[in-house]
């Protein structure tokens, strides 16, 4: 009897945990990353302009063989 009766705790917890689950209101996560002060300054990656390749593959600490990132990007891009 003792196992049943763990079992229909369990149950029961869980069935609390879900409820409160689903009337919570969901957290903005990622609120503290959304900064729309500094949209104007990205609004050219939201309008579609070509990325500067030149400019990413200069600053980048690695070294990107810029030939390859380029077919890669028309190639997800679809150009």
């Amino acid at each position: 009897m003792a196992r049943a009766d763990s079992l229909a705790k369990l149950a029961f917890a869980y069935g609390v945990h879900l409820t409160r689950r689903r009337l919570r209101r969901p957290r903005p996560q990622l609120a503290a990353l959304r900064l729309y002060s500094r949209l104007g300054e990205v609004s050219s990656d939201l309008e579609g302009e070509s990325p500067d390749l030149v400019a990413a593959a200069a600053v980048c600490p690695v070294g990107v063989p810029l030939e390859e990132v380029a077919a890669v990007v028309r190639r997800l891009t679809g150009r």
